[in-house]
């Protein structure tokens, strides 16, 4: 077929465009490059290497122990120079020879003791060259007592665009998974209340993917740095995020399976809902920390995963979106997994990327099978598997020339309504199914043929003159013969018509059609006088 093949080499030529652009980005970034010549620097920043440390053990700290980092400042006289350094639920205090230049603290007008995760940007003036620096600083919890502060001096552009590469791949993939999330969300949305659909599988996939974005995002170090009198607001948000970020995706699953095995996901998502909830009144009522129970949250997420996984593994797949969603949720857990262990190897979450990638190579995958699904059944009959009646309007609008010499065949299968009523309508069903696999092997392979309702099919040929028509349905004679002679279903018996253009000039296509349809039920009528009352056993 002249559209389909066009498709194919459309489709073809795109990929391997799309290749030679990847390969050509990828050549010009790595092997290309200007030289430039220049007797000025560039900004730049030093990490600090010989800062002395010393403990102090203080019984008014968060944990008895507080931090004391000593070192003095180098040539500060860049113009934009700066001291820098990260903290982590820590509080911070730096001096310059004994003056309070810096503090840090989580403030007394709101929720929590920590003030999260902060960078600490100091101006530094070129007055302050050699000047001796002391930055005091006090764990709030146990776990960050042995966390070791680095401090950099230098340009804080040159910092921030050295931060922001290192983070650029989380933010940019963050980024992707709130925008999709706000994409499925309002699309879904949309169709529940327009009653396309009942269903709401997109609405909690879209919060997943949303809620997702936003622990990713806002536990990159970068965000802390431009947000950065809105760190402590970041860190919490990230926590409740990660614990509540399970809830939609096993209500996703649930609502996949359309009513079945509702009670093992529903009452995960229920006590994981109820077991974030407990955990923000413990963090309002000043009880206990979220950062506090991160561990605890580590754990519900790895018992949900499990249930996730065994609820997929174990049940019996009836559709593809189902088969599609065993293969998410396994590589999903798989990337959860990976990114739990970098976290507790590495001690930090800054950088794990495992699960975003996952979860967007799964999203785009259904994303495109999605559409071919949706092409399918514009195009495609579902029992047979063969084109449908709306694929030969537009194939006979866009294909097929006007002074092009075409043939028409209509075919009917005889004598299906007595085996509907007598064998039953399985076997009148099936009886279609094999017939369109006879055709499919005989013709379909060189000319266009469709499934034009019920038991008719139509084909059109390209080029065609009488001979090859007639060639045609010898073919599907002998087809048929062999079917019938192996006895392994019900005979098949069938009428066929056709007509060429050639012969009936005037005619449209349609009306072309209609004139082999005529003649198709001229050879079923000779076919019932001859054989019907032997077949019937009347």
């Amino acid at each position: 077929m002249r559209k389909k093949t066009k498709l194919r080499f459309s489709a073809v030529t795109y990929a391997a465009l799309s290749v030679l652009f990847i390969v050509f980005c990828v050549y010009m970034l790595v092997a290309e490059h200007n030289e430039v010549h220049t007797v000025r620097s560039e900004p730049s920043y030093k990490t600090v290497t010989d800062a002395l440390v010393k403990e102090i053990e203080d019984s008014s700290a968060p944990v008895g122990v507080r931090k004391q980092y000593s070192f003095t400042v180098e040539n500060t006289n860049t113009g934009d120079a700066s001291l820098i350094f990260y903290t982590v639920h820590q509080f911070a205090e730096a001096q310059l020879d004994g003056e309070t230049v810096y503090s840090l603290t989580s403030g007394n007008n709101g929720i929590g003791d920590s003030p999260s995760s902060n960078w600490t940007v100091i101006p530094l003036y070129p007055s302050d060259s050699g000047r001796q620096v002391t930055v005091t600083i006090t764990p709030v919890y146990k776990s960050v007592i042995n966390r070791e502060v680095e401090f950099a001096v230098g340009s804080k552009y040159a910092f921030f665009a050295g931060r922001l590469k290192i983070d650029l791949p989380q933010i940019v993939l963050s980024a992707l998974c709130i925008l999709m999330g706000v994409l499925l969300i309002t699309v879904q949305l949309q169709m529940v209340l327009s009653k396309k659909t009942s269903s709401w599988d997109n609405f909690y996939l879209g919060n997943f993917s949303l809620l997702m974005g936003i622990w990713r995002i806002t536990d990159t170090r970068f965000s802390s740095l431009m947000f950065a009198n809105y760190a402590k607001a970041l860190g919490y948000i990230t926590i409740f995020a990660l614990f509540i970020l399970p809830v939609p995706l096993m209500l996703f699953i649930d609502e996949l399976h359309a009513g079945k095995r509702r009670f093992l996901l529903r009452t995960a998502a229920i006590a994981t809902g109820a077991a974030a909830f407990c955990a923000v009144m413990l963090q309002v009522l000043g009880i206990a920390e979220l950062r506090e129970m991160l561990v605890l949250c580590h754990i519900m997420l790895v018992i949900d995963i499990a249930i996730l996984v065994f609820d997929v593994m174990f049940y019996a797949t009836e559709s593809n979106r189902e088969r599609n969603a065993r293969l998410f949720i396994t590589l999903l857990a798989a990337g959860s997994v990976l990114d739990l262990f970098y976290y507790y190897f590495k001690g930090t979450s800054s950088g794990m990327t495992a699960t975003l990638i996952v979860f967007l190579i799964c999203s785009v995958y259904e994303f495109v099978v999605n559409i071919f699904d949706v092409s399918r059944k514009v195009y495609v009959d579902e029992k047979t598997k063969l084109f449908n009646r709306i694929c030969f309007d537009e194939f006979i609008k866009e294909n097929v020339l006007d002074n092009e010499t075409i043939g028409v065949m209509m075919l009917d299968l005889n004598n299906l309504k007595h085996i509907n009523d007598t064998l039953g309508h399985e076997v009148g069903d099936k009886m279609i199914v094999e017939f369109a696999e006879i055709l499919r092997n005989t013709v379909g392979s060189s000319e266009f043929l469709c499934r034009w309702g019920g038991d008719e099919f139509v084909v059109i040929v390209r080029n065609a003159n009488r001979q090859r028509l007639a060639d045609y349905v010898l073919e599907i004679n002998k087809a048929v013969d062999k079917h019938n002679s192996l006895g392994k279903g019900t005979s098949i018996y069938f009428a066929c018509g056709f007509a060429l253009s050639s012969d009936f000039p005037t005619l449209s296509k349609h009306e072309l059609l209609a004139k082999a349809d005529e003649f198709m039920y001229k050879d079923k009528q000779r076919w019932h006088d001859k054989y019907s009352y032997d077949l019937r056993g009347n």
